[in-house]
């Protein structure tokens, strides 16, 4: 049901119109409570900007593919990848549809980068946190290893 929820959050999120007007809103608002309101070069601000709005693409995949993968069981990685990346698409093809939006195949990327990163997480956080000596096996808690 989280992995749901979390796909439901993000379709919601991608059928806002003009969302880059809201999240510059946020930013001047971290800019105005970090106290420098109007002294930020305006390039910068949009510099910021971007990189932010990407990483927010970057951090909702992440979390999705880690959903999927605690949905699906921890030895279908490929799996839950596969469906952060296939949301990915869906979600740009749908903003395609929304006013004020695009679908933009650099955003997929990105997505796909993101549950990348946090299956190649897990898996690392997994390995070094397997007592030494012990030979890859089972997972302890959910009885499959990751793939």
């Amino acid at each position: 049901m989280p992995t749901l929820l979390w796909m439901a959050t993000i379709w919601m999120l991608s059928a806002r119109g003009q969302s880059g007007e809201d999240s510059g809103y946020l930013l001047a608002s971290l800019l105005a409570w970090l106290g420098n309101p109007e002294g930020t070069d305006p390039y910068a601000r949009l510099v910021v900007h971007a990189a932010a709005r990407k990483l927010a693409h970057f951090g909702a995949f992440a979390v999705l593919a880690l959903l999927a993968l605690r949905a699906t069981g921890s030895g279908r990685a490929r799996h839950a990848w596969g469906l952060a990346v296939a949301w990915a698409i869906l979600d740009e093809w749908h903003q395609s549809f929304v006013l004020g939006r695009s679908g933009n195949p650099r955003d997929v990327m990105i997505d796909a980068a993101g549950a990348t990163w946090a299956m190649w997480g897990l898996w690392i956080h997994l390995r070094l946190s397997r007592p030494l000596g012990r030979p890859a096996g089972p997972h302890p808690v959910r009885g499959a290893g990751p793939s």
